[in-house]
């Protein structure tokens, strides 16, 4: 991570075991990490934790289990005090990028995006969405993502439905392109059983240049 980003293994984004408030709590822990001079043993705050990631009590702490499971932290976390401080032992294997195999990708994004969040412009969901398709866009010459909706309904670990919600949501917002392109030939027959020439799947496109747009809107 640089002073200007969080970076996140495509293993986690993809990560169907985790959940977007797991996600968001991981891109936290990033910036704690940080913010600790790379150290991962370190204590932090209840109250910054709910004022950073928007999430309750009561999610947090299904959220420190989960992670505990998932094997993002060593240590299991159990009753918290308010105001006194938390020890989070991270798994560097699952944090640090440095050390990471040599054929595993990250994803990096501004911290912007993590602050827009924070201020409730987007949602949990459409924060790791985001993150998503850069996935498939970051290592290539494309400034664009392909994948077919139900490829990203498995690796997120929702429904299709929600994955056409979370990004007619980000068209809105003007954070993310969405157009539909036809391929050809697919080897496919239609119900009435005649050959199907057609198939047609979505070109993703976050649009980062309206990050700082959306957020200097908020704090008007």
């Amino acid at each position: 991570m640089s002073k200007s980003t969080i970076n996140i293994l495509n293993s986690t984004v993809r990560n169907p075991g985790i959940t977007s408030n797991d996600f968001v709590m991981i891109a936290f822990f990033q910036l704690s990490v940080f913010n600790h001079k790379n150290k991962y043993t370190h204590d932090i705050n209840s109250d910054e934790v709910r004022r950073s990631t928007g999430l309750s009590d009561k999610v947090i702490n299904k959220v420190f289990l989960n992670l505990y499971n998932q094997g993002y932290l060593l240590n299991e976390i159990g009753k918290r005090s308010p105001h006194k401080p938390i020890t989070v032992c991270l798994n560097e294997r699952k944090f640090n990028i440095k050390i990471r195999k040599e054929d595993e990708f990250f994803t990096e994004m501004p911290i912007l995006l993590f602050n827009i969040m924070k201020n409730k412009l987007i949602t949990p969901p459409e924060f790791r969405f985001l993150y998503y398709i850069q996935s498939y866009i970051n290592n290539t010459n494309r400034k664009f993502c392909f994948c077919k909706e139900e490829t990203i309904a498995n690796e997120l670990g929702i429904s299709k439905p929600t994955v056409i919600k979370l990004h007619r949501s980000l068209e809105k917002k003007k954070l993310l392109d969405v157009t539909q392109h036809k391929l050809e030939h697919h080897d496919q027959y239609d119900q009435n059983d005649k050959y199907d020439f057609k198939k047609f799947n979505n070109h993703y496109v976050v649009r980062h240049e309206n990050f700082e747009r959306l957020y200097k809107k908020s704090s008007k």
